[in-house]
C-alpha cells in the first residue's frame, strides 16, 4: 500500500462531510429563485451591431545584468478594423518571476486600442478581456517602474477619456470574464437573506462592510452575529464568512437544479471599504494625496497639476453594472461588466456603497441586447467568444517570436547582452 493513504482517504471522506454540513448551512435556494432570470442561449441570434474586441499579451526575460526586458502588446480588433500598441522597457526587479506591474501595463494598452478605435469613428461593442469594474477600482500608486513610476496616472488618465468618449459617442463597453473568482452576487444575496429576516439596516450594512473587509472586522462581526441573529440566519452567515465560495459554485448549484440557463440579476457595484477609505482622502486633498502616494514622481515639475486634474476624472468615472451569464448547463458562467450609463443611470463608481439591484422591467430591452450579443459569439465549451478568441489568438506573444525577434532586436540595438542561451528564461502569462 502507497505511504500515507489510509490517512489520505480518511481526510477526503472527513471533508467531504465538512463540505455537506456547510452547504446545509448555506441554503440561498428561496432567495436565488428571485435574482436568477432564465434566457436560453444559442448561436442562431442575429447580433447587427458591429464589435471591436480587446486584449493584449507580454513577455519578459532576464538579462545579464540582472535586469528584466520586456514586451508589451495590445490589439483591438473587428471585422474590418485593427489597432495596435506596443510598449518595451527594461526595469530591475528584485524577483525575476514577480513583475505584476506588467498586468497595469497590458491594461493601459487596451485602454489606448480601444480609444483609438473611438476617436477612428467605430460604432458597435467594445469587448474587453476581463472585468471592467476590477479596472476601476485600481488604487492610484507610485510604482517600481524605474522609468514609470507615474505609470497609474497614465493609467486612469486614459481610462476616464476612453470611459468618457465611450459614453459621448454611445458605445457600449461590455468585460467578459470567464469563470470569475468574485462574489458580489452571493453578498447581495446574503443581504437580502438579512433584510427578510428584518435585520436593521445599520447592524446590516455593518454586518455585509465586516463580511468584505475580512480579516479582524469580520471576526468582530461574527461575535455579533452569534449573540444577536436568530439561529439559521446566524448559522448561514458563519458559513457564509468560512467557505469564502465564488459566485460561479452557487450558480452552477442552483442554476443546474433547475435546469435553466440564464444570468443573475444585473446588479450596481458597490466599492470596497479600502478603495472608499482611499477615494475620500483623495477627494478631501487631491495634491497631498498624490505627494503621499507618488513621492518621486511629485518632484517633476509641473506633474501635482497634471495630477490633480486625473484625480477629477476618477471622480467622474461610471458606477459598473455586472452580473453572471451561464449560456450552458455543462458550462461555467461568465461575469459581465457594463457601464451603468448604458442602463440609465447616472451614478458614479464612488455614488455606490453597497451592490443595488435593477428594476429589470425597465432596463428588459438593454439587458437582452447583451444577452444576444453573448449568445451570438457563444460556440460551446473551447470558445466561449468568438471575438475574443479571435483578438486573443492574434496578440498572444509565442517564445519562438519573443526570442527570434523581439529579444534578437533588442540586443541588436541597445548591445546589451541575454543571458546565455542555456540560462534563458523566459515568462510568459
Amino acid at each position: 500500500m502507497p505511504a500515507f493513504l489510509t490517512e489520505f482517504m480518511n481526510e477526503l471522506h472527513a471533508e467531504k462531510e465538512r463540505l455537506k454540513a456547510a452547504e446545509q448551512d448555506e441554503d440561498f435556494s428561496d432567495v436565488f429563485e428571485h435574482f436568477w432570470l432564465p434566457f436560453r442561449f444559442h448561436c442562431e441570434f442575429r447580433f447587427c451591431f458591429d464589435v471591436l474586441a480587446v486584449d493584449s499579451s507580454s513577455a519578459k526575460h532576464s538579462l545579464g545584468d540582472s535586469s528584466i526586458f520586456y514586451v508589451v502588446r495590445a490589439l483591438a480588433l473587428s471585422a474590418s478594423r485593427r489597432y495596435k500598441r506596443v510598449s518595451v522597457g527594461r526595469e530591475y526587479a528584485p524577483n525575476f518571476k514577480d513583475l505584476p506591474l506588467l498586468g497595469r501595463l497590458r491594461e493601459h494598452l487596451e485602454h489606448l486600442v480601444a480609444l483609438d478605435a473611438l476617436k477612428d469613428g467605430f460604432e458597435g461593442f467594445i469587448l474587453i478581456d476581463g472585468s471592467l469594474f476590477g479596472r476601476l477600482s485600481h488604487i492610484p500608486k507610485e510604482t517600481d517602474f524605474v522609468r514609470n513610476r507615474a505609470l497609474m496616472v497614465d493609467y486612469f488618465e486614459v481610462l476616464s477619456s476612453f470611459l468618457d468618449t465611450s459614453r459621448r459617442l454611445s458605445v457600449p463597453v461590455v468585460g467578459v470574464s470567464k469563470e470569475s473568482r468574485t462574489s458580489f452576487f452571493r453578498t447581495f444575496l446574503l443581504a437580502k437573506i438579512l433584510e427578510k429576516a428584518g435585520v436593521e439596516q445599520e447592524f446590516r450594512h455593518f454586518l455585509i462592510r465586516s463580511a468584505v473587509e475580512g480579516g479582524s472586522s469580520a471576526v468582530f462581526a461574527l461575535k455579533r452575529a452569534e449573540e444577536e441573529l436568530d439561529e439559521g440566519v446566524k448559522r448561514l452567515f458563519r458559513a457564509f464568512l468560512l467557505q469564502r465560495r465564488p459566485d460561479f459554485q452557487l450558480i452552477l448549484k442552483y442554476a443546474r437544479s433547475k435546469n435553466e440557463t440564464g444570468c443573475t440579476a444585473p446588479l450596481i457595484l458597490g466599492t470596497k471599504p479600502r478603495f472608499r477609505r482611499e477615494f475620500d482622502a483623495m477627494r478631501k486633498d487631491p495634491e497631498g494625496f498624490m505627494r503621499r502616494r507618488f513621492p518621486i514622481s511629485a518632484l517633476e515639475e509641473g506633474f501635482l497639476e497634471r495630477a490633480k486634474s486625473v484625480v477629477k476624472s476618477i471622480e467622474r468615472l461610471p458606477a459598473i453594472v455586472s452580473f453572471h451569464v451561464l449560456p450552458a448547463l455543462n458550462d461555467t458562467p461568465m461575469r459581465i461588466d457594463v457601464p451603468a450609463w448604458f442602463f440609465g443611470i447616472n451614478k458614479t463608481l464612488s455614488d455606490v456603497r453597497f451592490p443595488e439591484d435593477l428594476v429589470v422591467c425597465e432596463n428588459n430591452e438593454r439587458l437582452e441586447e447583451i444577452l444576444r450579443m453573448i449568445s451570438a459569439g457563444y460556440c460551446g465549451l473551447e470558445n466561449y467568444n468568438i471575438w475574443l478568441s479571435a483578438v486573443d489568438s492574434a496578440v498572444k506573444m509565442h517564445k519562438d517570436v519573443f526570442e527570434a525577434v523581439y529579444l534578437r532586436k533588442f540586443e541588436e540595438i541597445t548591445g546589451l547582452e541575454a543571458t546565455a542561451r542555456g540560462e534563458r528564461r523566459v515568462k510568459f502569462p
